[in-house]
């Protein structure tokens, strides 16, 4: 699985949190093809559009650090108030 992962991905991985997402198999396959990923909590979605850019927008830098100061597959999720947190 993580082949198939590392061929339809980039070097990141941008996607909203949700119970399918958060399935052991697809994390560990994210880990393993070494892809740097960030989920967003569920109150993202709470949000208009705008509000959601505007946001995310303030909290990029951050989840850039976080980036650059990642190992290889590590995973991060992102509160709507701009909290980065390393997963597992």
């Amino acid at each position: 699985m993580a082949d198939a992962v590392r061929r339809r991905c980039g070097m990141g991985s941008f996607s909203r949190l949700t119970t399918a997402w958060l399935q052991v198999s697809w994390i560990q396959a994210w880990r393993e093809a070494g892809h740097t990923i960030f989920f967003l909590k569920p109150g993202w979605t709470n949000l208009a559009f705008w509000d959601q850019a505007n946001k995310f927008t303030k909290c990029f830098p951050q989840m850039v650090k976080a980036a650059e100061r990642a190992e290889r597959g590590s995973a991060f999720i992102v509160s709507v108030n701009g909290k980065v947190d390393k997963l597992g």
